[in-house]
C-alpha cells in the first residue's frame, strides 16, 4: 500500500516539550535520504520536503503530537500518502471521524498481549495470576508491554512472582517498568505537563474515597462549579480522569482510574507548592481574583459523608 516507505518521527521530547518544525522536518527528510544543510530554516526545509514527497506513496507516522503543533506542514505533498498521528489527548485540528481513542484492553486481550511479550508458556500456565497482572496494569498496553518484557528477561520469575511484586500500591508504578522506561515516569511526566491549576486539582483528588465525583462534590460554592468542572474536563482530556455518567441535573461525573489514582496519591503526599495555582480555586476569594490572596497551606479540609471537600 505504501511502496515508497514509512516515515517515523517523534513530534515531542519525552517530557512533552514539542520539537520544533525544523527538527521534525529534518527527521522526515533524513528518512527520505535527503541531507538538508544544518542552517536551513523552516521555509527551506518545507520546500525540500514537499519536493521529496511529491506524488510518492508514503505513510508518515508522527508520535507524541501535541495540540499546539502545526501538523499540516508535515503532510506529504501527495494524494497517495497517509498520515497517522498519536498523542495523549485529542487534537483540535483532527476531526472526530478521523480520531480513534484507544482505551484499556479487555481482560482476555490484556492476558494475550502479556503472553505474546512475556512468553506464552510462562503466562498462560498460571491463568488466574495472569488475569491479576492484567488487572494491576489496568489493561494499559504500555504497562503490559513493560511487565511482559521484564518477565521475559527474568526466566526464573513466574507470573505469580510478578503478581506479588505488583500487589503493593506504593510500589506498583515503579514495578511497571523495564529497560529505563516506567509507567511511573510516563504518568508523572504527563502530570508535569498539566497546567498548574489542573495539576493541583489532580493532587487533591488523591484524598477522595468515593469511586465517582462531579464538580459539585468538590466545592461547597455552586458559583465555583463551572470552574472546577473545566479543570476536571482538562484532566479528562489528558486521560487522568474518565467520564462515567451524567447526574440528574446533567452534570458530568468522573472517575479516577487505578493507576492515575496512584499518581494522584503521590502528589497528595508531596509538599504543596502554591505556585502551581496561578488562578486557583481553593477558595471563593482566590477564584474571583487570581491576583488576590492565595489559600493558606494550613487551611482545614472539611469532611462530608466520608469525602474530602477540596474547594
Amino acid at each position: 500500500m505504501f511502496p515508497d516507505g514509512v516515515l517515523f518521527a517523534r513530534a515531542a521530547a519525552p517530557d512533552g516539550t514539542p520539537h520544533s518544525a525544523e527538527h521534525v522536518l529534518t527527521l522526515l527528510l533524513t528518512s527520505l535520504d535527503e541531507r538538508p544543510p544544518p542552517d536551513a530554516d523552516t521555509a527551506e526545509l518545507l520546500r525540500r520536503y514537499r519536493l521529496a514527497s511529491h506524488e510518492r506513496r508514503l505513510l508518515v507516522v508522527l508520535d507524541d503530537v501535541v495540540a499546539e503543533q502545526d501538523i499540516e506542514q508535515f503532510v506529504p505533498n501527495s494524494p497517495h500518502a497517509a498520515v497517522v498521528l498519536t498523542g495523549d489527548r485529542r487534537l483540535p485540528t483532527v476531526t472526530h471521524e478521523d480520531t480513534v481513542c484507544l482505551g484499556p484492553l479487555a481482560s482476555a486481550d490484556a492476558v494475550e498481549l502479556l503472553a505474546v511479550i512475556g512468553g506464552r508458556e510462562t503466562v498462560l500456565g498460571h491463568p488466574a495470576a495472569a488475569r491479576e497482572v492484567a488487572e494491576y496494569c489496568d489493561g494499559l498496553p504500555l504497562a503490559l508491554r513493560l511487565v511482559g518484557a521484564r518477565l521475559a528477561a527474568r526466566p526464573r520469575w513466574t507470573v505469580t512472582d510478578l503478581t506479588a511484586r505488583l500487589a503493593d500500591p506504593s510500589r506498583r508504578l515503579h514495578e511497571l517498568g523495564y529497560g529505563g522506561q516506567s509507567l511511573h515516569g510516563t504518568l508523572t511526566a504527563a502530570a508535569r505537563r498539566l497546567p498548574g491549576d489542573a495539576r493541583e486539582l489532580l493532587r487533591r483528588l488523591g484524598a477522595l474515597s468515593g469511586p465517582e465525583f462531579s464538580a459539585a462534590d468538590l466545592t461547597e460554592d455552586p458559583h465555583l462549579e463551572p470552574l472546577v468542572e473545566a479543570r476536571l474536563e482538562h484532566l479528562a482530556d489528558a486521560w487522568f480522569l474518565l467520564p462515567s455518567a451524567n447526574d440528574a441535573r446533567g452534570r458530568m461525573r468522573f472517575r479516577l482510574p487505578p493507576l492515575p489514582h496512584l499518581v494522584s496519591r503521590e502528589l497528595t503526599a508531596a509538599p504543596t507548592n502554591n505556585r502551581l495555582w496561578p488562578a486557583c480555586a481553593a477558595d471563593a476569594t482566590c477564584a474571583r481574583s487570581p491576583a488576590g490572596p492565595r489559600p493558606s497551606r494550613n487551611r482545614p479540609r472539611k469532611r462530608l459523608r466520608g469525602r474530602v471537600r477540596l474547594l
